[in-house]
């Protein structure tokens, strides 16, 4: 590094530089606990924020805990549309455009995506990504590398917990367990929506940039009981704690919800009529 390399040839002026830029590391840290510290995790006054910390029951104070309140359940799942009463599904991609057409098909779904999600968020003060991904107990690196791609910088990302999958055929074939990874940010920059759309919307298509491996965002206002999540090319789920927001999404764009859930969506939101 940097200061490596001084303290070798000039080691007060290398020592120097090394404790300004720690002092600046920690700056940065304690600012962006500060402005995350209603969501983040407490544990008897203590600050848990390493990759070796758990995720604890209530009554820590995090995301997770939040959303367990809001929702009625602490980790979403990955199919939010079946987990939850009040819930769309919409169809991104279509059936009109498929892998001989993957362009058209990504423009397609980012275009509803994104149009989607502005109308979803329009009133929401605060908007939290929500990032899940699977791998060995210590996560790679990485597999945040293209949310830098989002003005997202790595600092602004904090580390939530772990979760044991307990895969006994995973076990017995590698002697290790797989475990699911939960990662937080606010989103001060609204435009990162669009951008973090794109990437999941692209996991699963020859489009770049994309997601990389297993990794997968929920975008959530807490405030307002609001939750997204684009599972890929074909489709994204949303849920809402109160139907008026949803109602309002069924009504506009009604054309782009999965034909195969309709009936029970309309039976939700349409008044009973087909």
């Amino acid at each position: 590094s940097l200061s490596r390399h001084w303290k070798v040839y000039t080691p007060h002026i290398g020592t120097e530089l090394f404790s300004s830029i720690s002092r600046r590391k920690n700056f940065f840290r304690r600012t962006q606990r500060a402005a995350l510290s209603p969501y983040l995790p407490k544990f008897k006054g203590v600050f848990v924020a390493s990759s070796d910390a758990e995720c604890y029951p209530d009554p820590m104070i995090n995301v997770m805990t939040k959303i367990q309140e809001q929702f009625g359940f602490q980790k979403p799942p990955h199919g939010l549309f079946y987990s939850f009463d009040r819930a769309l599904r919409f169809e991104l991609g279509g059936e009109g455009f498929g892998s001989d057409r993957p362009i058209r098909r990504f423009v397609q779904a980012h275009e509803r995506a994104n149009t989607i999600s502005q109308t979803l968020f329009e009133n929401s003060s605060e908007v939290f990504v929500l990032l899940s991904s699977y791998g060995t107990e210590k996560p790679k690196k990485k597999r945040l590398k293209s949310l830098k791609l989002c003005g997202i910088k790595r600092r602004e990302i904090q580390y939530l917990c772990r979760e044991p999958q307990q895969d006994a055929e995973h076990i017995a074939a590698f002697g290790n367990d797989i475990f699911r990874h939960w990662e937080v940010a606010k989103l001060e920059d609204r435009r990162a929506i669009s951008e973090i759309l794109w990437l999941g919307i692209a996991s699963e298509m020859a489009i770049e940039p994309s997601f990389r491996g297993s990794l997968s965002a929920y975008l959530v206002d807490l405030s307002n009981g609001l939750m997204l999540h684009v599972y890929d090319d074909r489709g994204m789920d949303i849920i809402a704690t109160n139907e008026v927001p949803l109602k309002k999404l069924f009504t506009t764009y009604r054309s782009w919800l999965l034909e195969y859930d309709l009936p029970q969506m309309t039976a939700m939101f349409g008044g009973g009529t087909q």
